[in-house]
């Protein structure tokens, strides 16, 4: 009983869903499922300059500092 409490606390907060196949739970920032290695369908916004991993709504890379603009779909039309 004390280590489901445990894992309720510790678990992270927010899942994407289950592998499709493997059935494990995935991560939103996952690529590929950590138990089977399959592709995961969530959204991998990399940016245009150097393929550096960015997350939606950043107006520059990090890495890079390109612009990260409109038109790759990073940034919502009215934001940029």
């Amino acid at each position: 009983m004390v280590g489901l409490v445990i894992y309720l606390i510790a678990r992270p907060d927010t899942v994407l869903g289950d592998c499709r196949r493997c059935g494990a739970a995935l991560r939103p920032e996952w690529r590929v499922c950590a138990s089977c290695g399959a592709e995961t369908d969530a959204p991998h916004p990399d940016c245009p300059s150097c393929s550096t991993r960015v997350e939606p709504g950043w107006r520059y890379c990090p890495r890079c500092k390109a612009e990260l603009g409109a038109e790759t779909g990073l940034v919502a039309e009215n934001e940029s």
